[in-house]
């Protein structure tokens, strides 16, 4: 398994060069189904407009099978040494259709378990934060993180940048698998998903919750 990520994680540094070697690319106006257009806040953003429950995290460790990050392959105790995290970010997808939504589709947006996974509160706050595709990619399941965003702006109809698309194609073709690949944890990490207790407020809007 190490072996096998390790490899992986070769060829995604192989393939992800800079933007400016991609720019000369060409690309038309749409990827896979997704309109490029630069990003647009036509709305001021707040993440409250965003609301989701802490009790969501419960359905994600059950989706994904085990207490774990996917971004750097840790694995956790508890649930509550992670942090929810929205691959799309919250913010991103604002900027990229959602500004011009209604309550109802910013909160399905915000609790669709398409676009949910954990992160380690480090990566998610210092590394990730709000950023895109092209601004930051994980260590580890590079294919898995690059389709999940496809699926997710295609189900919403958000908007990608050219910078987006072009990092996006460059990562995709050359991707064997897109499942997503798990640490091998051990099973109480996933028994302490039903743990009680839950020391956080049902808050949307907890640090790295983006």
């Amino acid at each position: 398994m190490i072996r096998l990520l390790s490899l992986s994680n070769i060829l995604f540094f192989a393939i992800f060069l800079p933007i400016s070697a991609l720019a000369q690319q060409p690309l038309g106006n749409t990827f896979r189904g997704i309109q490029i257009s630069p990003e647009n806040r036509c709305s001021p953003y707040t993440s409250e407009d965003y609301p989701y429950s802490q009790s969501v995290e419960v359905e994600i460790i059950r989706q994904q099978s085990g207490i774990f990050s996917p971004y750097d392959m840790r694995c956790f105790v508890s649930r509550f040494q992670t942090d929810i995290e929205h691959i799309v970010a919250r913010s991103e997808a604002h900027d990229s259709g959602l500004c011009a939504s209604t309550a109802a589709v910013r909160k399905q947006f915000s609790e669709d378990l398409l676009n949910l996974t954990l992160a380690t509160p480090a990566l998610n706050r210092r590394d990730k934060i709000a950023k895109d595709v092209s601004e930051w990619v994980p260590p580890y399941n590079v294919c898995w993180y690059a389709h999940t965003i496809v699926e997710v702006k295609r189900k919403y109809g958000l908007t990608v940048d050219r910078e987006e698309a072009m990092t996006l194609s460059e990562i995709l073709k050359n991707c064997p698998e897109i499942e997503i690949i798990r640490p091998q944890c051990n099973d109480e990490m996933i028994l302490s998903a039903d743990d009680s207790g839950d020391p956080y407020s049902d808050s949307q809007n907890l640090p790295g919750s983006h």
